[in-house]
């Protein structure tokens, strides 16, 4: 069984968006672009309703291509957990057991799975 992720927002806006000119954003593009060509096919990936709604806004064109890579992953819907846990991670005060628990591989669509971010998708040595 593949490892299950979830894909924020900002992963699909790299991969879609127009090449940056500042480099750190650059940066983060490239390395999600090689991911997405390279990697993705070694888990499972999900998206969430919100990020199909964040995706969506912006410029028409760029929102149109964010949707249509969007389109074939499957979506994991909002729980009252996750909307509880949503006011704490904007804040960044998750404690540690809560992170633990949800960056372990889920058994359902109920527990959230491991998330990419583009810091998160560095190989590791």
């Amino acid at each position: 069984m593949k490892p299950r992720v979830y894909l924020e927002t900002s992963v699909v806006s790299y991969l879609v968006g127009r090449l940056s000119r500042d480099v750190i954003v650059l940066g983060n593009q490239e390395l999600m672009r090689e991911w997405w060509a390279s990697r993705r096919t070694e888990y499972d990936l999900f998206i969430s309703e919100v990020v199909i709604g964040e995706v969506g806004i912006g410029d028409a064109e760029m929102a149109r291509q964010r949707l249509e890579l969007s389109a074939d992953l499957p979506l994991l819907g909002v729980t009252e957990e996750a909307e509880g846990l949503a006011p704490l991670l904007l804040n960044g005060i998750v404690v540690i057991s809560q992170t633990q628990r949800f960056a372990a591989p889920s058994r359902g669509h109920a527990e959230l799975p491991g998330l990419i971010r583009p810091s998160s998708a560095r190989r590791r040595s």
